[in-house]
């Protein structure tokens, strides 16, 4: 039997993760969203909709903290190596800049639509999905190749080690 939930459940749930601080409304609607999202493809075994959907919302935040902490960690600000209108980013070479415009204007559209909203905006994947109107892994997987490619087109390392294959 299908378990079901109720739009109390539903706000209450957001009241929880919006209490939890440090996060941006859009992002507490971000997490309530993952876990209806994985509510629906286990709603057959659960027993306790309202234990379970915190539970999962609480997994969530850590995996999205994690995300953001590997980000800051290895995260090249793109932003930073974009030039602004009528100059250059500051502490950045001509060379360096007009790669990355290079690189950018070389992706499709759609990734390089995907690359400006959640690299260079900082938008999350999610709200980058909900603007193009496509599904999350959709932009998702343009994020990942755009991601992949822009790698292979200016890091000097992967476009080595690509003509030694």
């Amino acid at each position: 039997m299908k378990c079901m939930l109720t739009q109390c459940d539903l706000d209450w749930l957001l009241r929880e993760v919006d209490g939890w601080g440090q996060l941006r409304r859009c992002e507490a609607e971000e997490i309530v969203e993952l876990a209806l999202c994985a509510f629906a493809t286990h709603g057959d075994e659960i027993k306790k909709p309202r234990h379970w959907l915190l539970a999962a919302a609480k997994r969530i935040r850590a995996n999205l903290d994690r995300q953001q902490a590997r980000k800051s960690e290895s995260h090249v600000d793109m932003a930073k190596l974009i030039a602004p209108p009528g100059g250059r980013a500051a502490g950045v070479s001509k060379q360096v800049t007009a790669s990355v415009a290079d690189a950018l204007q070389d992706l499709s559209d759609n990734h390089r639509a995907v690359v400006e909203m959640c690299i260079i905006s900082d938008m999350t994947t999610a709200q980058a999905a909900r603007t193009l109107n496509v599904h999350y892994e959709t932009a998702k997987s343009w994020r990942r190749r755009a991601v992949q490619r822009l790698r292979r087109t200016l890091d000097p390392r992967a476009r080595s080690a690509q003509r030694e294959e």
